[in-house]
This record gives structure tokens, sequence and C-alpha cells, in this order.
């Protein structure tokens, strides 16, 4: 497989090296028995629980720009849910930063194709925007939220070939969502 510098060719290298089909690891169960928290933050991050299929392969590590990536749980062979704190929410509002994101993804140099345009939600008990995109053979839908005053997003990263049982296990993932602070989270 030849590496591209697009956007969307990483995106769809990163997902299939860390696919367990690309490792020889076992396909996971459907069983939520393992819980990661990501702590609060001692800059007044909101912190949150979620039950998995497996542990996270990443807890808090830096990522691009300002922003950290939480949390990466498997929820089946190829597919995962990327929880990302963005930092301290800003002033253009949710449907923005979703339309800005899609534009970016969607842009000439990336490859994506936008398959579902922002719509409002609800995850993790907050108001969100959900967009679903298409690059390579990875569908990426992504939820952006507020919580206290930070903004976060959740990516879920899957097969087209994901049957309904997959994607519901993925889905009860995002329902077990609690904040540490609290706060309702359905």
């Amino acid at each position: 497989m030849g590496l591209r510098s697009s956007l969307g060719q990483r995106l769809e290298n990163r997902w299939y090296l860390r696919s367990a089909v690309a490792r020889g690891l076992p396909a996971l169960g459907s069983e939520l028995d393992h819980t990661v928290v990501v702590p609060t933050g001692r800059d007044g991050r909101p912190g949150y629980r979620i039950r998995a299929t497996a542990p996270s392969s990443g807890l808090r590590e830096p990522s691009t720009g300002q922003s950290t990536s939480d949390f990466l749980l498997k929820y089946s062979a190829r597919g995962h849910l990327v929880g990302t704190c963005w930092g301290r929410s800003d002033a253009l509002g949710l449907q923005a930063r979703a339309a800005r994101a899609v534009q970016h993804v969607t842009g000439q140099h990336h490859g994506a194709t936008c398959i579902q345009i922002p719509e409002d939600t609800r995850i993790a008990g907050e108001s969100a925007v959900a967009y679903t995109v298409v690059v390579g053979v990875v569908r990426v839908t992504d939820w952006l939220f507020d919580h206290g005053g930070w903004a976060f997003t959740i990516g879920r990263f899957h097969d087209p070939d994901d049957g309904d049982a997959v994607l519901a296990t993925a889905d009860r993932m995002l329902a077990s969502w609690e904040w540490l602070d609290g706060s309702a989270s359905r």
C-alpha cells in the first residue's frame, strides 16, 4: 500500500494499522467489561468514564494543535471510537464548527465525501452536532459537543460491512458515558 500525503489516506492508513485484523488479533466480543476513566484536569477540564469492550490504547495523549486524544476504544475487528478534547469552547457554535470540519475534510486535498450533513442530536447528555464522512473505505461519524465550557469530539470509525450488532455495541459504549462532575449523561 503506497502512502499518500492526503488526510484521507493518512486516516485510512491509521485506521488500518490500528485494526485488529492488521495486527492479527482476535475479534472483540460485545461485552462492556472494561471501564476507561479520563480524570478531571487540573485546569478544570471535565473528566468522565465510559464502558468499553477493551482497554483504551491511549489516554490523554497530546494530538494535533491544542487537542488531546482522550481514548481509542476498539469495538470490533476494524471499528473504534476516538475521544478528543479540543480545549475551551469557542463562541463559534456547534453547527458552525461542524460545517468548518466537514469543509476541511472534504476539501480538495483530503479526499473525504460527506454522506450525512451536520445535524442536531444528543450525546454524553449534551446537545451535539453529528456528521458522517467516507474516507476511502472508512466511515467516520463525528459528534461535536461542549460540556462545562470545554469542546469535545467523539469519532466512530467503522467498516461499511459492520452489521447492526457491531454498531449497536458502539452505541452501547457511547450510552455508558458518565461525567465525573455528577451532571447527567443521558
